[in-house]
């Protein structure tokens, strides 16, 4: 009769659960590393798409006042703000395509970080932004102030416009600020957050 090596049997046992749960955690970091690069890619297409549909609006107003007697000025300066404002989402790119993807909770961590701060900065920028489109869109052809200036405008409506003028300006960067920006890339930074947490509940 053989012998019954209780020690031996236990390392057997053991070594097989630790290949289970290797097995276990291989499958959970590679669906992690599917389903964050799929998140990724649909804000990559999602950056291209806005600030491609920007462009389109931008040259469009541009055509638009190609009468106008301060079209070389605008579009003079519109052409560099363009280009400024593609530098955050540039950025962003850059950074979550040069973050190392070894270790996949600290890859997460790190795109999360990069996605809050673009949060953040992007912000920042559509307030300045909005409001000088607006008041570019609102003030370009100067009736508004020369009417002002030589008293064709009564204060009472002057007061009105402006007053009107701002909250369509405080409106304007309500929706974009705390509706489309949580919206579109928010709504990715939680994504990451989520899959994040499935790897830290499954350790």
């Amino acid at each position: 009769m053989e012998e019954f090596d209780l020690g031996a049997t236990w390392n057997e046992t053991k070594g097989e659960a630790d290949q289970y749960y290797k097995s276990i955690e291989s499958a959970v970091v590679s669906l992690a590393r599917k389903n964050s690069k799929s998140v990724l890619q649909q804000l990559k297409k999602k950056i291209y798409t806005e600030f491609g549909l920007g462009i389109i609006v931008i040259f469009g107003f541009l055509y638009f006042i190609k009468d106008h007697d301060y079209f070389l000025l605008l579009t003079g300066v519109t052409i560099p703000l363009l280009y400024l404002s593609w530098m955050p989402y540039r950025s962003l790119l850059k950074k979550l395509s040069e973050t190392p993807n070894k270790n996949i909770i600290q890859c997460l961590k790190n795109y999360i970080d990069i996605l809050d701060g673009f949060i953040f900065r992007i912000k920042w920028i559509s307030i300045i932004f909005i409001t000088l489109g607006f008041f570019v869109g609102l003030f370009g052809d100067g009736d508004f102030f020369s009417d002002i200036i030589n008293h064709q405008v009564s204060f009472r409506k002057g007061s009105t416009l402006v007053i009107i003028s701002a909250v369509t300006l405080i409106l304007l960067n309500i929706v974009v600020i705390k509706w489309y920006i949580p919206k579109v890339y928010g709504k990715h930074k939680k994504e990451l957050e989520d899959i994040l947490e499935h790897i830290n509940d499954e350790e």
